[in-house]
């Protein structure tokens, strides 16, 4: 049996992490995680994929690399399991090149994705400032969203948390900095 040069499961958080989790096939781009049914847990449908193989024999196999080089990071790509299995089963089509230009592709994807600025249009939904939502909770229906408050049963005494916008929220920092 030849010896894989498989990834660390570091490098693969870090492959995944790299390109906001997504497929870094630019005609997919689809997310690769997302919740379980189990509140705590996730759905993984990602892939850390090698650019060149991490063994002899398979596709892309490139002899001019050490052990240590087939399992970085730098010959990984992350996939979601469909592209990962296409792009070996069709290695004349998806060669070496061509990985190495969807992964940077995928990366600058990414990071314009989290360095951007959202569109001024953007409206941010309310935020909690006390605390999450949760179940218990029961909102004031009939306010205007910046003014809701929500009551919840914390021992025998009721508790408000104010629900703000977070425009409200910037609004009153600004006057509070305006006044110092």
């Amino acid at each position: 049996m030849t010896k894989r040069d498989d990834f660390s499961a570091k490098t693969k958080r870090t492959l995944a992490a790299r390109v906001g989790h997504r497929c870094s096939n630019p005609g997919c781009m689809r997310p690769t995680s997302g919740p379980a049914l189990d509140g705590c847990r996730s759905v993984n449908v990602g892939q850390a994929a090698h650019i060149t193989a991490a063994a002899h024999g398979g596709k892309r196999y490139d002899s001019s690399i050490n052990p240590e080089e087939r399992g970085a990071d730098a010959n990984g790509i992350w996939l979601c399991d469909l592209c990962a299995a296409l792009i070996d089963k069709d290695e004349r089509r998806y060669q070496v090149e061509l990985l190495r230009k969807w992964k940077s592709d995928a990366e600058d994807r990414a990071l314009k994705e989290i360095a951007t600025r959202p569109p001024r249009s953007y409206k941010p939904s309310a935020i909690a400032l006390d605390r999450p939502r949760s179940p218990g909770l029961r909102p004031s229906r009939n306010l205007p969203l910046s003014q809701r408050t929500e009551t919840a049963e914390v021992g025998a005494e009721p508790r408000l948390i104010q629900r703000r916008s977070a425009a409200a929220c910037c609004e009153r920092r600004a006057a509070g900095a305006a006044r110092q």
